[in-house]
Order: structure tokens, then sequence, then C-alpha cells
């Protein structure tokens, strides 16, 4: 999952700022990956599920993201949803 969230980072053409945080909580396991516009997460569930959340002031191809996920994860259930703020 680290190199996923990682490499997702190159793939939307954000610029990564350390290495992917793995955090464990009572849910499952988080890994973070701080980027220059803010973060990407994937929130991983001891039952199986996986959340991921891309967060940026920056623009970028959520389908481009999604597509990857999916395919680098083998995931067949996807459903998606997508939020937009205007900071300028």
């Amino acid at each position: 999952m680290s190199r996923v969230v990682s490499e997702l980072a190159d793939k939307i053409g954000m610029k990564r700022v350390g290495r992917v945080r793995r955090i464990e909580n009572n849910c499952g396991v988080v890994y973070m990956q701080l980027i220059q516009e803010s973060h990407i997460a994937a929130h991983t569930h001891y039952d199986g599920r996986v959340l991921f959340s891309v967060v940026s002031c920056k623009r970028f191809n959520e389908r481009r993201a999604i597509e990857y996920i999916t395919q680098e994860l083998e995931l067949r259930n996807v459903k998606t949803s997508s939020s937009y703020r205007n900071f300028r």
C-alpha cells in the first residue's frame, strides 16, 4: 500500500514531501503521503475496505488517480465522490 500511495503522487503530478507514513489505529492502518499541495491518504480497514483521499489545492486528473488505484489494488467495487473548493 505504501508503494501505491507514493506512486499515486507521481501519477497525478504532485511533488512528494518525505516518505509515506504508516499509522495503525483501532480500525486498520492509514498510509499518508504529504505532498507540496496537501496530502494523499489510504485508510485501510481490517474488514478489507480501503478509502483513498487526495486533498490538494492544485487541480489533478481524478480519472487517472481512480484508474491507477483500481488497477494496482485490483479493486472490483469502487465508489467515488469529489468535492471542490475555490481557493482563489
